[in-house]
């Protein structure tokens, strides 16, 4: 029996990865590729809740991970805890262009419309600019595999056109060229399938590519994410999703994440 909790109850974050782990649901018996933070969470929710038989292997090597807890590093060694193969973060991340994996996590700074993320530089990469960590597996993930991004709303990272493609979307700037193409004239397979934010879930325009929002979270208005959207949003498809569940968010705070790792709550 379900039991629903009001949207006070719970975080947008918390709301992000409930939603996340959802879509997850379709995946069961299959494979994803992750890093550290909201996507390791969301994929654990969804191990337990959803998809009992979902292999999640993070980027740094670590295949079929069995996590008792969070892990607060990619490289730690909690999380090699019981997972079915130890290997290396070139290993994993070859994977991705071998069909390894059936869909992946990335984040980073910014996200566009067409769905090119940035985790490389804010600014111009030649001129004043801050510098960012840079892809780690951002690149492989986004290139060859269908991707979920998650990102905090706000209308600096949710942008028209980000500042530098570290990974490219639907629509990407030619190499060495300002010419925009279509990502299939550049060989990629794969593609991002959905952006997750605090306050909507995104999906793509089959024909323009461009980012539309197909799920609102209870208790979000559209103004607001009009107001921090960067570009001009087609919420003309949008419905209000699915309300969260107490054990869903009984689940996250006392199983999956219950010391609050990533500040969920």
């Amino acid at each position: 029996m379900t039991e629903a909790v009001k949207a006070e109850e719970y975080t947008p974050l918390e709301a992000a990865v409930v939603y996340v782990a959802r879509e997850l649901k379709k995946y069961d018996g299959r494979s994803v590729i992750t890093g550290i933070g909201l996507p390791v969470v969301a994929s654990l929710l969804a191990k337990r809740l959803y998809a009992p038989k979902l292999k999640i292997n993070i980027e740094s090597g670590s295949f079929d991970i069995q996590l008792p807890e969070i892990p607060i590093s990619l490289f730690g060694p909690r999380i090699s805890y019981k997972c079915s193969a130890q290997l290396n973060n070139l290993h994993s991340l070859a994977g991705t262009a071998r069909g390894d994996y059936d869909i992946g996590f990335i984040g980073g700074a910014q996200v566009d419309k067409y769905g090119n993320v940035n985790s490389t530089v804010i600014g111009d990469y030649l001129g004043g600019h801050k510098r960012l960590a840079g892809s780690g597996g951002a690149v492989d993930i986004g290139c060859f595999t269908n991707t979920i991004i998650i990102m905090p709303h706000r209308k600096e990272r949710i942008v028209n056109f980000v500042d530098y493609i570290t990974t490219p979307g639907w629509k990407c700037r030619k190499p060495f060229s300002d010419e925009i193409v279509d990502r299939q004239e550049l060989g990629l397979p794969g593609g991002p399938i959905m952006i997750v934010t605090n306050l909507c879930i995104m999906r793509f325009d089959k024909e323009s590519k461009e980012a539309y929002v197909d799920t609102i979270f209870p208790g979000v208005s559209k103004e607001t994410i009009i107001s921090n959207t960067g570009f001009d949003i087609d919420l003309s498809r949008a419905r209000t999703g699915e309300p969260i569940q107490k054990i869903e968010i009984e689940t996250l705070r006392k199983e999956v994440d219950p010391l609050n790792i990533y500040r969920l709550r």
